[in-house]
C-alpha cells in the first residue's frame, strides 16, 4: 500500500506560515501597545509631580516668568498626553485587528487539521480493508489448496 500523502499539505503549510506571520505580528503589537502604556503612564507621574511642585511654590517669592514657564511646560505635557492617549488607543485598535486575523488564521489551520485527520482515517481504514481482502484471499487460496489435495487422495 502506497504511503499516507495529504492532499492539502501545500495549503495546510501555507495556512500555519501565515498563522506564525500574524502571531509574530500580534506580538509586536502587544509589545508597542505595553510601551505606549508605560509612556503615557510616566507622563501622567511627570505632570503630577511638576503640579505638586508649582503648588507648592505657592505663597513664596517666585517671578511670574517662572510661573509662567512651569504653566507652559504642564499645558505641553498635557497635550502630549492627549496625543499618546490617541496612540494607545489606535495601538489598542491595531492589536485588537491582529487578534482577529489571529483567530481567523488558526481556524482555517484547525479546519484543515480536520480535513487532515478525515483523511489519514480513510487512508488507514482503506488499509485496513485491503489486508483484510489479502488475508481472505490467502484464507480461501489456502482452503481451496486443501480441499483440492484431499479430493486427490481419495
Amino acid at each position: 500500500m502506497k504511503a499516507f500523502h495529504f492532499t492539502l499539505q501545500g495549503l495546510l503549510q501555507s495556512r500555519e506560515a501565515l498563522e506564525n506571520v500574524v502571531t509574530t505580528r500580534l506580538a509586536a503589537a502587544v509589545r508597542d501597545l505595553e510601551k505606549a502604556r508605560r509612556e503615557l503612564h510616566e507622563m501622567v507621574v511627570r505632570m503630577k509631580k511638576d503640579i505638586e511642585s508649582v503648588e507648592s511654590l505657592r505663597g513664596t517669592c517666585m517671578g511670574h516668568d517662572t510661573l509662567s514657564v512651569h504653566l507652559k511646560y504642564i499645558d505641553r505635557l498635557q497635550c502630549a498626553i492627549v496625543a499618546q492617549s490617541e496612540k494607545v488607543a489606535v495601538l489598542e485598535a491595531g492589536m485588537e485587528k491582529c487578534r482577529n486575523e489571529l483567530h481567523e488564521a488558526m481556524r482555517e489551520r484547525k479546519s484543515l487539521d480536520r480535513l487532515l485527520e478525515l483523511e489519514r482515517d480513510r487512508w488507514k481504514e482503506e488499509g485496513r480493508r485491503f489486508e483484510q481482502k489479502e488475508m481472505d484471499e490467502h484464507g480461501h487460496t489456502g482452503h481451496n489448496r486443501h480441499k483440492t489435495n484431499d479430493g486427490d487422495s481419495v
